[in-house]
């Protein structure tokens, strides 16, 4: 651009120059004065159609041609600033005139060009920021004057400004962050990258552009070879990739990253990649820890759950023995209050260590098939007795509906609904009424949707307290003069379990009048 505006200024002044010289010289030819004319009007119009300012001046710096543009902007005629200078014909500012005068002596004074970005103050007192390029007229081998060319450059100025700043802006973001990030062509040189990359391999930005890995980071050949095969499959394919690999750094630090590879795309053709690979060394570490850890933990678990609940199966078992072996009524009462307190302690152990699974992240769930029917049958040898212990009314219903054979986690369902019936049959005084409901209420792709719901006519529940019931270890008659028992644990871990089968639990209860508690649960298909 800054050639052809050279080229547009000399043409002008040669112009102007042969011009001069035919007016001298052809004075008494008529004809050629007319074709001399004709050029001349022809030139003037094409100076006029030119948007830049043009003008001319002579070795006063005096202004002796100028084009329309020119005289718009400085809301003057030709009689006006003809034959004068800045100061007078322009009514220029001192500063301004100042500038000028350097320059148009630089040009007049040297016989060469030059080129300088200036401010031009206008009619109405606004500067704008100019292009301006000076050439000197020379005729018969001595200046004689110059002609200039002035290009309004104020808005591509801050077209240019607004891009710089935001390349600046780009660049410290790119600078600022901790991974290692770089660009390539479609020759697998590097383009540039940012500064984290450069500290980790020791080499600048400048020095690795046109570089591949081998001279660019003295990578080692198998590496090469691996990054340039994923490489090309982001350039022949278009499709990012993503990939843990081991780097070298340049102090002889090895780090695992995990690197993203996209392609760059232009005009809709692939240009070239970019990659963030970020350092996961410590990431994966923590996991290989944590991993180590949770397996620790589960053992501790296993071993925990067999060294407790083994001395607690004997013991119920033993007093099942015993129960059938002495037939003595005094005997008999001893052993029920042992077996009924072993079962408690059997089911309270069971819930902390299955919550403490929970808290490790460990516990899971284990699918298989079971039957519904059989399940609650086990639950109601453990609740039987102590219904009839208080000469409770209890009535359950299991309806048609269930399959004789569903997919589900049975040892955890029975938990929640011994957790939920044994809740009831506590808060319901001697000679009350338990019921219990279980219904399929249809599914989904995943599986069939049971829901379950136990009721009771016990103490019931504040508001208050039904918005707290299931946070651990909450009890609605908490603090020393508690009469029911328990920990606190059996509503939360039954929550757990229930969102863990993809189901919610409620409450509805009234103070006085006792609650019912309603979950639903997903048996897989």
């Amino acid at each position: 651009m800054a050639i052809i505006h050279v080229l547009l200024v000399v043409s002008v002044a040669c112009a102007i120059v042969s011009c001069t010289f035919l007016v001298v010289h052809l004075k008494k030819n008529k004809k050629l004065q007319n074709e001399l004319m004709a050029e001349k009007n022809t030139f003037e119009s094409i100076m006029n159609a030119i948007p830049d300012f043009i003008f001319c001046k002579d070795l006063n710096r005096n202004y002796t041609r100028f084009n329309k543009r020119f005289l718009d902007f400085f809301d003057i005629t030709s009689e006006q600033v003809r034959g004068k200078g800045d100061a007078e014909g322009l009514k220029m500012p001192s500063d301004i005139v100042h500038d000028y005068r350097e320059q148009d002596m630089k040009v007049l004074s040297q016989g060469l060009s030059y080129t300088v970005e200036e401010e031009v103050q206008g009619a109405d007192g606004k500067r704008i920021l100019c292009e301006t390029i000076k050439v000197p007229m020379i005729e018969n081998g001595k200046v004689v004057g110059l002609t200039a060319i002035s290009r309004d450059i104020t808005q591509r100025k801050r077209v240019e400004e607004k891009a710089e700043h935001e390349a600046a802006t780009l660049k410290a973001i790119f600078d600022a962050i901790p991974d290692f990030i770089f660009c390539k062509d479609l020759n697998l040189k590097y383009t540039r990258c940012n500064k984290h990359m450069e500290d980790f391999f020791g080499v600048l930005e400048a020095d690795l552009i046109g570089k591949d890995d081998a001279d660019g980071l003295g990578a080692p050949s198998d590496m090469v070879r691996k990054c340039n095969e994923s490489d090309m499959v982001i350039l022949q394919t278009g499709e990012s990739t993503v990939a843990e690999e081991i780097v070298p750094g340049a102090n002889g630090t090895r780090k695992l990253c995990e690197t993203i590879k996209v392609p760059i795309i232009k005009n809709g053709a692939i240009v070239g990649l970019t990659g963030i690979a970020r350092d996961v060394t410590e990431r994966k570490a923590h996991e290989e820890a944590t991993h180590a850890a949770s397996k620790a933990k589960s053992e501790f678990m296993s071993r925990m759950s067999h060294e407790m609940l083994t001395p607690m199966n004997a013991i119920m078992g033993l007093a099942q023995v015993l129960k059938i072996q002495d037939k003595t009524d005094g005997i008999k009462e001893y052993v029920d209050e042992i077996y009924i307190a072993a079962h408690d302690l059997l089911r309270l152990i069971t819930d902390v260590l299955d919550m403490s699974s929970m808290e490790f992240g460990i516990f899971k769930l284990e699918y298989s098939a079971f039957s519904f029917s059989e399940m609650f049958d086990d639950i109601l040898k453990v609740v039987n007795h102590l219904v009839n212990q208080k000469q409770q009314k209890f009535t359950w219903t299991i309806d048609s509906s269930i399959p004789s054979q569903i997919m589900g986690d049975g040892k955890c369902l029975s938990q929640v609904i011994t957790n939920i019936l044994l809740n009831a049959i506590k808060f319901t005084p001697e000679n009350g009424e338990v019921s219990f409901k279980a219904v399929q209420i249809g599914g989904d792709d995943e599986g069939d949707f049971l829901q379950i719901a136990i009721a009771d006519n016990g103490i019931g529940m504040s508001e208050e307290q039904q918005k707290n019931i299931f946070g651990m270890f909450e009890q609605i008659d908490g603090g020393n003069t508690r009469r029911h028992g328990g920990i606190g644990l059996g509503l939360p871990f039954s929550k757990r379990i229930i969102r863990m089968m993809g189901g919610e639990i409620w409450v509805e209860s009234e103070l006085g009048k006792g609650s019912k508690f309603t979950f639903t649960c997903r048996m897989r298909k």
